[in-house]
């Protein structure tokens, strides 16, 4: 076997491995950074074999991740002020049930309010 195939191969493995770890990715500037990490790697492994389809997939879809990192990284919460977790259990829990949300004030009993007239 030729140096040069396994070594084209080898790239090729890491740049499919990296496609996998993607799925793994919890947050959107990590799965960019690791696609344009896979980016590289297809790249050069389209060099290495001289696969022009994929070289001209993985050339355009680079400057894409690189960009959509950009993007997420501006919209992320500084790091001085930490994110407030937003619970939407009530109104998930309300929607599956199919109810309109409702303010959890609503459901607290009002003193001196009379019980709502049954259907």
């Amino acid at each position: 076997m030729n140096a040069g195939i396994a070594a084209s191969d080898l790239l090729g493995y890491l740049a499919a491995g990296l496609v996998l770890v993607t799925f793994l990715a919890q947050s959107m500037t990590a799965l960019r950074a690791i696609a344009i990490a896979s980016n590289v790697m297809f790249i050069a492994y389209a060099l290495a074999a001289w696969l022009p389809p994929v070289l001209v997939l993985h050339a355009l879809l680079l400057p894409l991740n690189v960009w959509r990192l950009w993007q997420a990284q501006r919209l992320q919460p500084a790091p001085s002020e930490p994110a407030r977790p937003q619970s939407r259990a009530p109104a998930m829990a309300s929607f599956r049930a199919g109810l309109l949300p409702v303010a959890p004030s609503a459901l607290a009993p009002r003193i001196g309010a009379r019980a709502p007239k049954p259907l």
